[in-house]
């Protein structure tokens, strides 16, 4: 009987605690600032539990969850929650591959934001130079 309680309950907590990460509540993970977009340090820092800084970026893991494969196989997932005053993404699964990737779109979108910052400065001094 109490097997069948804990099983019951295991899709209510993992709701509640999805639910708590989205919307910011609840107990809150250590964080770590970083200076730069390596994949080990941040990789060590997310697999010692910790939220992680870069700049204006922000690092995290995702509660696991239960999710079935294309096979019905059951699984417990984690994604990489990756987000900035731009939006958010996620990356799967939470392993070096999957930091990485998220460094390489870090990166990316802040040399992409760097250069249209830099166009638009230079439209302006050009608007203004007339």
């Amino acid at each position: 009987m109490s097997s069948i309680k804990t099983t019951a309950a295991q899709p209510t907590q993992t709701m509640l605690s999805i639910s708590e990460f989205w919307l910011g509540i609840g107990a809150k993970p250590p964080i770590q600032t970083l200076k730069s977009f390596e994949t080990e340090p941040l990789y060590q820092a997310l697999k010692a539990g910790k939220e992680c800084h870069i700049a204006e970026w922000t690092i995290r893991t995702t509660p696991p969850r239960t999710v079935f494969t294309l096979e019905g196989k059951e699984v417990v997932v984690s994604s990489l929650w990756v987000s900035s005053p731009l939006g958010f993404t996620t990356f799967t699964p939470v392993n070096r591959a999957g930091v990485e990737s998220a460094c390489r779109f870090m990166n990316n979108r802040d040399v992409r934001a760097l250069a249209k910052l830099n166009e638009c400065e230079a439209e302006a001094e050009a608007e203004f130079a007339d």
